[in-house]
């Protein structure tokens, strides 16, 4: 069992005895946002998080399991966005006793500057906080030659 300091400041982290860190955003809308530096200009990239409802992992028997992640990430500034490209999927855990559905999202992006706000929205209206862990940004591959097809028609489109 993990120990957890929470610290119910709307938009603040959970800390935990293992190092693994997590936000925790309140009821909705709130927000919370930061900036992204160090990008290249004309480069594709891939923002990744995790997000779980965290009512349900704070007690599951009181809060129902959902089916649909209502914490959003907006990035925006210097950045073309490729929605075609990106991608939200859930998973339940089945490892443990204690089930919590975790939702990965990935938002694909290319730089068109070296820097770009990432925003993270909380928009329950069911009083419900939401957990956003794994936070990344890295450099987007394609996978296969069907993402490769779309990124190719989505780069010919841009530069029309």
């Amino acid at each position: 069992v993990q120990k957890r300091a929470i610290d119910n400041t709307p938009g603040l982290k959970v800390k935990n005895d293992s190092g693994d860190d997590m936000a925790v955003l309140s009821p909705g809308p709130n927000t919370l946002s930061q900036t992204i530096t160090g990008l290249e200009k004309g480069r594709l990239y891939q923002l990744e998080f995790s997000s779980f409802d965290y009512e349900h992992l704070a007690d599951p028997k009181r809060s129902k399991e959902l089916r649909e992640s209502n914490l959003e990430a907006v990035v925006s500034g210097r950045v073309k966005l490729y929605p075609e490209m990106s991608q939200c999927y859930s998973r339940t855990s089945s490892k443990s006793s204690l089930k919590v559905t975790a939702f990965t999202h990935r938002l694909v992006f290319k730089a068109t500057g070296g820097d770009a706000q990432v925003t993270f929205v909380n928009k329950a209206e069911d009083g419900h906080r939401w957990g956003l862990n794994y936070v990344g940004v890295r450099p987007y591959y394609v996978k296969n030659k069907e993402q490769f097809k779309t990124l190719l028609e989505l780069y010919k489109e841009s530069e029309e």
